[in-house]
């Protein structure tokens, strides 16, 4: 995922996280820095991302929660 970040024009940063409590029900964080919600969407629809997710995540995924904010 991290090395989306050249690949992708409005996408700055992207930094995974393993979640370290194994009592909680979701296994890692995705943060993703871009400009604005309408970034958000160029990013998750670009054919890499689309790729990661098809082969890496959607495999393999059980749940999803997802928060978008600004700073």
């Amino acid at each position: 995922l991290e090395a989306l970040t050249p690949l992708i024009e409005p996408l700055h940063d992207m930094r995974v996280f393993l979640n370290v409590n194994p009592s909680e029900e979701y296994d890692f964080l995705l943060e993703a820095d871009l400009d604005s919600l309408s970034d958000v969407k160029a990013y998750a629809d670009h054919p890499a991302h689309m790729e990661v997710v098809r082969k890496l995540i959607a495999p393999f995924k059980v749940a999803r929660a997802c928060v978008d904010y600004e700073v």
